[in-house]
């Protein structure tokens, strides 16, 4: 980068004078716009120096130019305290380049300030309030040029750059600046800063055909040759301008409300008044219009994405950022999850998603994954939509579990949940599955093979012999109860191995286990003892407990059919005895008639085979 000193500051510094010094005519002409005028008339004088009218009040000079009021078009207006920018130099430190407000503000259009850097050869238009020139040529050793006069207005003039990107300092400023260099008749009004012209304007063309003038720059410093006569021009002098590009980023934020700053600053591919409907006039500083839910600069629905960049937007003017027709951008709640649309609802992944459902999420997908019922947030067992599971732990008909081993879990499955909240999976109105061994078998709900089902609604069974509480085989005892039930399963109450107990009428009396009077228990070994063998087994000319149908009942069987002999009853004492055996046989033939009372008094029993104690 090419870095200046200047020596020559103090001709732009010095006594107020008229406009830029030119080499054409007599040098006191253009002194009203051009034809093509580039803006004249926002060109005053700051001092006895220049300033420029940009616009919305605010001018734009050198900083060395100071601040106060501005006189433009011959109304002075004056500046506003506190309102003075002085812009910095990328790199550090002031530029030679500053801004300030005037109230009240001259009525001028906006100026329009160049954004990219003049190219060389460009030709510029030049406006200022420098010094007059003299007429005639001024003669300084071989070389002629223009003597300064005094007088005052305001002038126009031309040149072309012949230097861009070069940084000058001045003082202790550092402004990057674009150059033009004094040449006679190299244009056809050549102009060349002098004193007075510091701070004034200097205009390009836009690049294009057709372009337009636009501000360049403002003029701040300018160059003499080594030992040049005071107060005169001569080629070879340059003119040192403000590239006003360079400090764009800092301009516009400052002179240029955003509703005249050419920028799109709302996004909403709408640049200023009055294309820009944020925008209700040129001095609108804002593009966005808090009555414009799409041009507020607020995301108006909480989805991440505020006015142009939300595609529920069509246009600035849409009076919602809501789309309708997209799920996750049209403010309702589709799932019914009590969010809605992205980011509030986990199951829009963006506001193009088709649905606010999730397949990824068993609490959001619309699907009722546990078979309650329920789906997501209907059902209880989901807390949230990012509930990884709609059953939960705590909730024992809605966890997953089966609780009471009828191998149903949860609600509906399990007939004992009426519903998910259900405490508990056995239901007191449910006698197989209400926790209980109803029948007395030991066995409770559907481990008792009288329930198949929780459903059942009694714990017996008609269809099982030994589990259907009833009395099947007439012995006086019911199921479990029965020795002829081995388990519940068993297909009969009856024992093939007990005569008693084997549904059979062994004896052929007609009369059935416990129905036959020789059937005391059903363990009892036969149906026909010597009580009901239809014999006279003691030859005592009685036969059995009813007499056998031919005679008197043996009054030995005492009436019951049950009894294995017919002979009396003897009570024994034992082995003791044994080596009296002889005695006591004689003893027993004796006392036959009255045995057990003698018996009893000698203290003497003897067991008779076959006899019942």
């Amino acid at each position: 980068m090419r870095l200046l000193w200047m020596i020559l500051l103090a001709v732009l510094l010095a006594d107020p004078a008229a406009g830029v010094l030119i080499d054409s005519g007599d040098g006191g002409g253009n002194t009203s716009p051009p034809a093509d005028d580039p803006g004249f008339a926002h060109v005053g004088r700051r001092g006895g120096l220049t300033a420029v009218y940009v616009g919305n009040g605010w001018v734009l000079s050198a900083a060395h130019v100071g601040f106060g009021a501005v006189a433009i078009g011959g109304v002075s207006h004056p500046a506003v305290a506190g309102s003075r920018v002085i812009f910095d130099h990328p790199g550090g430190g002031d530029a030679d380049l500053q801004a300030f407000r005037i109230d009240p503000a001259p009525p001028l259009p906006l100026l329009p300030i160049r954004a990219s850097v003049p190219s060389l050869g460009d030709e510029v238009i030049l406006v200022g309030n420098g010094r007059n020139r003299e007429e005639g040529w001024l003669k300084w050793q071989r070389l002629f040029g223009r003597a300064w006069a005094s007088g005052s207005s305001l002038r126009w003039g031309t040149n072309r750059i012949d230097l861009v990107g070069v940084d000058v300092q001045v003082g202790g400023r550092v402004t990057r600046s674009f150059r033009t260099e004094y040449r006679q008749n190299d244009s056809e009004h050549e102009a060349q800063g002098v004193t007075g012209d510091s701070g004034g304007a200097v205009f390009a063309r836009s690049a294009g055909e057709g372009g337009v003038w636009e501000l360049a720059g403002v003029i701040f410093a300018a160059t003499s040759l080594p030992s040049q006569p005071a107060e005169s021009t001569f080629d070879g002098n340059e003119t040192y301008i403000v590239d006003l590009s360079h400090y764009l980023d800092q301009i516009v934020p400052v002179v240029r409300p955003a509703c005249t700053n050419g920028l799109d600053d709302d996004g909403d591919g709408l640049a200023d008044h009055p294309l820009d409907p944020g925008c209700d006039a040129p001095e609108d500083v804002s593009e966005w219009a808090p009555e414009l839910p799409c041009d507020d600069g607020l995301d108006g629905d909480q989805d991440g994405m505020p006015d142009a960049t939300d595609p529920g937007c069509e246009g600035p003017s849409d009076p919602d950022e809501r789309g309708p027709g997209r799920a996750c951008d049209d403010g309702l709640d589709q799932d019914g999850d009590g969010l809605a649309d992205t980011p509030q609802d986990p199951g829009c992944s963006d506001v193009d998603d088709p649905s606010e459902r999730s397949a990824e999420l068993p609490c959001d997908d619309g699907v009722d994954d546990d078979g309650d019922g329920r789906v997501d947030q209907e059902d209880p067992g989901c807390l949230s939509p990012l509930d990884p599971s709609e059953q939960q732990g705590g909730l024992v008909c809605d966890d997953g579990l089966d609780e009471d081993g009828d191998a149903l879990e949860d609600y509906p499955e399990d007939p004992g949940c009426s519903d998910p909240l259900d405490p508990s999976e056995r239901s007191d109105a449910l006698v197989c599955d209400d926790g209980l061994d109803n029948d007395g078998d030991g066995l409770v709900d559907t481990g008792d093979p009288g329930c198949p089902v929780p459903e059942e609604t009694s714990e017996s069974s008609p269809d099982l012999a030994c589990d259907d509480g009833q009395d099947n085989d007439g012995d006086g005892r019911i199921d479990g109860a029965d020795p002829g039930c081995d388990w519940l399963l068993d297909a009969s109450e009856s024992t093939p191995e007990q005569p008693c107990d084997d549904g059979l009428d062994n004896d052929g009396d007609g009369l059935v286990d416990l129905d036959d009077p020789g059937c005391d228990a059903p363990g009892y070994g036969v149906e026909d003892p010597a009580c009901d063998d239809g014999r006279d087994n003691d030859g005592d000319g009685f036969a059995d407990w009813d007499g056998a149908g031919v005679g008197a009942p043996d009054p030995q069987c005492g009436g019951q059919g049950s009894r294995a002999a017919e002979t009396p009853t003897v009570c024994g004492i034992g082995f003791e005895l044994a080596a009296l055996l002889p005695l006591l046989g004689w003893l027993r033939r004796r006392l036959r008639g009255d045995r057990c009372r003698r018996v009893a008094r000698a203290a003497i029993l003897v067991p008779t085979p076959g006899a019942r104690g």
